[in-house]
């Protein structure tokens, strides 16, 4: 009988285990993992963070409603972001909360407009997402 209730109390516990376990973070890295931001921001679900490496990233982003980190690791003096000067550099429009964090980036490009978000029923999140260490270049005429 000691065979059984041991074995019944084993997988009890991995039952339990396995609902209790929250799923992990990961961290994706730019370059190595992706070549852009955007399909690094693609691949990522909410809580992950997206680490970006030093250099100049064409193309717009959009963090399409997910709780994320994106952030460099040079700061904003070797790591920029830049878009065609008829589109956005960054679209915040989703829903976005105070979870979503872009920090460490040059902005350059882009028409640097504010677009409002859609009309929603219901209210989103609370809170605004965080956009720090920005360096936004210009060109004197």
């Amino acid at each position: 009988m000691a065979v059984k209730i041991g074995t019944i109390l084993l997988c009890g516990l991995a039952v339990v285990l396995g609902r209790v376990s929250p799923s992990l973070a990961d961290t994706i890295l730019v370059p190595e993992d992706y070549s852009t931001i955007q399909e690094a921001i693609d691949a990522a679900s909410d809580g992950d963070e997206i680490v970006v490496g030093p250099g100049s990233y064409a193309g717009s982003i959009n963090t399409l409603g997910k709780a994320i980190q994106l952030r460099s690791t040079g700061g904003a003096d070797v790591t920029a972001i830049s878009a065609d000067p008829e589109s956005a550099v960054v679209t915040i429009r989703e829903g976005e909360g105070p979870d979503t964090i872009i920090e460490g980036f040059g902005i350059t490009g882009g028409t640097g407009r504010h677009v409002p978000p859609p009309t929603r029923s219901s209210p989103s999140a609370a809170g605004s997402t965080s956009i720090r260490l920005l360096r936004q270049s210009s060109t004197a005429s």
